[in-house]
């Protein structure tokens, strides 16, 4: 049995992200309304806008590869070799070995960025904390899905993660 990413997967992420983004906009209004103050003070008003959408935009690179990273520490927490590379927009892990993971240490290693970035952000001020779980969280729908994948598989299978999603072994 395979769970291979192809478009759908990718519109069902990018279609999840959009229910998140609108299901927190209330949220996201504010956090964005309290850092655009904070940096109106800084920046001279006609450059107000793009500062902001730039800052933006490297935000999301920052936590995206800081998510990548936290998925390759923990493919070698268990013992596997990583590869790091990007598909058109989206950056990934890949583990090389091939050697097959029990699906718990999987599910952990799938949901660690989450977990964790969660965790970090509430160390910070509630206008960049929460923008970057935001970005984390709408960022992390595929390893959402995978894992909703991974549910209805017996704890006693294995995984092996493959360059098109992953193979389960029973």
């Amino acid at each position: 049995m395979c769970f291979k990413i192809t478009w759908k997967t990718h519109l069902l992420s990018f279609v999840l992200s959009l229910l998140l983004t609108l299901c927190l906009y209330d949220t996201f209004y504010f956090i964005m309304k309290e850092y655009v103050e904070r940096v109106a003070v800084l920046v001279p008003k006609e450059f107000l806008m793009i500062f902001c959408l730039l800052s933006l935009l490297l935000m999301v690179a920052k936590v995206s590869l800081f998510h990548e990273l936290i998925h390759g520490l923990f493919y070698k927490l268990f013992g596997g070799r990583v590869r790091y590379g990007f598909k058109l927009i989206y950056a990934y892990t890949e583990e090389t070995s091939g050697k097959p993971i029990e699906r718990i240490a999987f599910l952990i290693i799938l949901l660690a960025p989450l977990t964790i970035i969660s965790l970090l952000s509430l160390l910070l001020p509630l206008y960049l904390g929460g923008m970057i779980f935001i970005i984390n969280l709408t960022g992390s729908t595929g390893d959402i899905i995978m894992a909703l994948a991974l549910i209805r598989y017996g704890f006693d299978s294995y995984i092996i993660d493959r360059k098109y999603g992953f193979d389960v072994i029973k």
